[in-house]
């Protein structure tokens, strides 16, 4: 039988995987978000070389978790729901983040 002790550091593990992937993904993610006061994706959207640096960023984030060097940075493989619980959260974030720069920009008239 495994110790709580081995528990508690795949659980650390996990934790420390999935906050680094979400981290870097949600913070790339509203920096376009808040870059205008236009709606994201729809009305504005950047250059080509911001756009594949920041998907770049992204992909090598996420590949790092399930890299052979993961084990070096302390990361372990995400299960499957998590992926798809991100892909669900991201989008999310997203929207809020939009309709709360909206309502700031409308209350306090900025642009």
């Amino acid at each position: 039988m495994l110790s709580p002790l081995f528990y508690a550091e795949e659980h650390a593990a996990l934790l420390q995987t999935g906050w680094f992937v979400e981290s870097l993904l949600s913070q790339t993610l509203i920096v376009d978000a808040i870059r205008t006061s236009k709606r994201l994706f729809i009305q504005s959207r950047a250059s080509l070389p911001p756009i594949v640096t920041r998907l770049s960023i992204c992909g090598v984030g996420a590949w790092l978790s399930l890299s052979p060097v993961a084990h070096y940075f302390g990361f372990t493989p995400l299960p499957s729901l998590y992926w798809v619980a991100l892909f669900v959260i991201l989008p999310a974030y997203a929207t809020l983040t939009q309709g709360v720069k909206h309502w700031f920009i409308s209350r306090f008239g900025l642009a």
